[in-house]
């Protein structure tokens, strides 16, 4: 604006063209466009900042969104969004995939007798135990209550299998304190399926681990039954 205020009292002979005058208006240019440059650097530094800022903000909230407000474990929803990906991806690839089904016995029991608060705490610690065990490429989640789901990809029945009898001792040696100086024990149950090439879905799967789990309960629980075929579930003793 000084310039051009300048610039224009020349023009119209209201002050003296001379060195001094043109030197000025030429160095008053030049200042101006220098701190208007410096104003738009500062002003896309800011909305970079901003962008950023908000980028990191959708990051956490979908973060919080996909996982379980108390155990920190993916949620129902992640796993089925989860589920329906992977089965897109890996149902013909050959590879692979176990599922595994659990449920703390009797869990239902422990909130009507020891309350809800250390029932939190249990659903706490068999969590860290789950995650603990499995791999970082392994999706553990809590599906609902006390029943849990965990996806292995590229592991066998075998396999699987091992992990399962690991997890159920674990849970079985956990002491949860409360009341300061008293302690609970609790095991869990399980149930195994394998991803098979005339699944439709990983439903199919969770389907056929929710009834080897079922035989685990209904053969005594704190054990793991592992489902074949649709109608051939072997439950397997505990140790």
């Amino acid at each position: 604006i000084i310039s051009l205020f300048i610039l224009v009292l020349m023009s119209l002979g209201m002050i003296e063209y001379n060195n001094f005058t043109r030197y000025t208006y030429v160095y008053t240019s030049f200042f101006e466009i220098s701190f208007f440059a410096l104003i738009l650097a500062n002003r896309f530094h800011e909305n970079k900042k901003d962008k950023i800022i908000i980028e990191a903000d959708l990051a956490d909230t979908k973060e919080i969104a996909n996982h379980d407000g108390l155990t920190h474990l993916y949620n129902r929803q992640y796993l089925e969004s989860y589920s329906s990906d992977y089965f897109n991806e890996k149902r013909n690839t050959h590879q692979n995939t176990s599922v595994i089904m659990l449920d703390i016995d009797k869990f239902k029991v422990v909130n009507d007798t020891y309350g809800h608060g250390v029932g939190d705490i249990i659903l706490i610690n068999v969590a860290n135990i789950f995650t603990n065990l499995t791999r970082e490429s392994d999706v553990v989640a809590r599906y609902g209550g006390e029943e849990f789901i965990i996806i292995l990809p590229n592991t066998s029945m075998q396999n699987a299998q091992t992990i399962a009898e690991k997890i159920r001792i674990n849970v079985e040696k956990m002491k949860t304190k409360y009341e300061d100086d008293k302690e609970l024990s609790v095991t869990i149950s399980l149930g195994i399926s394998l991803l098979r090439a005339d699944d439709i879905s990983m439903k199919s799967v969770i389907t056929r681990a929710d009834k080897a789990l079922y035989e685990s309960k209904a053969t005594g629980r704190n054990k793991v039954s592992i489902n074949i075929e649709d109608n051939k579930i072997i439950p397997i003793s505990s140790m």
